[in-house]
């Protein structure tokens, strides 16, 4: 008899473990389909970053380089005034250079 209601009360329940594999089946796809985006969604976001990052980096060099080109024509035209013989004080005032920078030159 004890045999009998166990094995009854294990057929009755079939369904519940079934209904509740299942449904630990559909929360580990759940979780694993969250994990799955969010490493995707990391790595694009590296992506991004990087080429963000790559596109600043163009940005600044080329305002590094004008920067520095236009501080080197400045250093040039003094350089030519300073063989004309002008005043340290006037080619200040043309180049907009301080007078120790021209007095380097």
């Amino acid at each position: 008899m004890l045999a009998q209601n166990a094995l009854s009360s294990i057929s009755a329940n079939k369904d519940f473990w079934i209904a509740q594999y299942r449904q630990e089946l559909h929360e580990r796809d759940e979780l694993s389909s969250r994990e799955v985006a969010k490493i995707e969604g990391r790595e694009e976001g590296v992506k991004l970053g990087k080429r963000m990052g790559i596109r600043m980096g163009r940005i600044e060099g080329i305002r590094a380089g004008k920067k520095e080109g236009m501080l080197m024509e400045k250093q040039e035209t003094a350089r030519r005034l300073l063989s004309m013989n002008l005043s340290v004080e006037d080619i200040a005032k043309a180049t907009g250079l301080s007078a120790d920078m021209i007095k380097e030159l």
